[in-house]
């Protein structure tokens, strides 16, 4: 499976996480024409709801990025 990912910096460091989540999602649809399913973010990232995104914490991810991927092994979270 071969999963086509999107980089997303987040400039303003203020910015609520699911601001950045849903303007990350939003740059993922119009690039790719569908919509994400699968956000890697840094370990510190705070709890957010997941607003169909399954919410990969990882340590290699870098402060204030997301990545975004539509995985098609994954279900849909609500």
């Amino acid at each position: 499976m071969s999963l086509s990912w999107l980089v997303w910096f987040e400039e303003n460091p203020s910015a609520p996480p699911e601001a950045t989540l849903k303007a990350a999602a939003q740059r993922y649809t119009e690039k790719f024409g569908v919509a994400p399913n699968h956000a890697r973010v840094p370990l510190d990232w705070p709890e957010t709801p997941p607003n169909g995104l399954f919410i990969e914490r990882c340590r290699h991810i870098l402060p204030r990025h997301v990545h975004l991927a539509l995985d098609t092994s994954l279900r849909r979270e609500v």
